[in-house]
């Protein structure tokens, strides 16, 4: 997991930065051509991510907007590092709790492997679904809104999953799987706000860390479950958002929108 996950992180800022000094629209249909032919040789599960594409911009002219701008570009990227703290904890979390559920349903809760896999397919699919309804929530409320509650509510609901059986197990495990991945877009867009002149780079960005690092974390916890046990690991992991949540609290607020395009 560590070795997929890494080295297709390290191509998604590389791209992103290409696809900002040229047009790359070809790589769209070439890339997935060059995954499914990987999959098909290697007869294993592999996955890739596109990268958005955009232009560079022109330099203000005016001395007072060219200060403005460059002032605006060390904030903004001071906020794009606490966004990679975000998505590095929140990639941790989500890859975290993904790897070990299997492990912790059969030999801790004693459930068949058909019931794991069925609750590991509710929790990736909550995912897909907090991504779609986390978009629209971060239009109307804020990015940086959406990213504090997710990273507040995720520690909440895991640990309910952990603790409640029964019924309640699998809706608090959708219910966080929801959460927890509702941010992925809003992330990436945030980002991209942050570098208006970089809006490639900055998706990659978003994406090869939200990949990377997941794998990263992926090989310290189980590095850790060897150690404390996969039930304490398990905690550990439920309470990462936490810091997520603090490093949130420190983004930029709507005012963002306005300033990214001045800058």
């Amino acid at each position: 997991m560590l070795v997929s996950n890494v080295s297709s992180s390290f191509i998604q800022p590389v791209f992103g930065y290409i696809s900002d000094k040229m047009a790359m629209r070809w790589i769209i249909p070439v890339g997935c051509l060059v995954a499914g032919a990987g999959m098909l040789a290697r007869k294993d599960f592999s996955k890739g991510e596109l990268v958005n594409q955009g232009k560079g911009g022109q330099a203000p002219v005016k001395t007072a907007a060219v200060l403005q701008a460059s002032e605006y570009a060390g904030r903004a990227w001071k906020a794009v590092m606490l966004l990679i703290g975000v998505v590095t904890i929140r990639s941790w979390t989500q890859v975290g709790i993904s790897t070990f559920l299997p492990l912790f349903l059969v030999n801790y809760a004693q459930k068949s492997h058909e019931y794991s896999s069925t609750m590991l397919a509710v929790f990736l699919t909550a995912g897909g679904v907090g991504t779609i309804v986390g978009g629209p929530a971060a239009d109307r409320w804020g990015r940086k809104t959406v990213i504090m509650v997710s990273m507040l509510l995720t520690p909440l609901l895991l640990l309910l999953w952990l603790k409640l059986p029964g019924f309640w197990s699998p809706v608090f495990l959708a219910l966080a799987g929801a959460v927890i991945v509702a941010t992925f877009s809003v992330t990436v867009v945030f980002c991209q706000e942050l570098l208006p002149r970089n809006i490639g780079m900055a998706g990659g960005l978003m994406m090869g860390f939200a990949i990377g690092m997941g794998g990263v974390g992926a090989t310290v916890l189980g590095f850790l479950a060897d150690r404390w046990g996969l039930l304490n690991t398990l905690y550990l992991t439920a309470s990462l958002p936490l810091a997520g949540l603090f490093l949130a609290a420190f983004l930029p607020g709507r005012a963002v929108h306005k300033e990214a395009r001045l800058g």
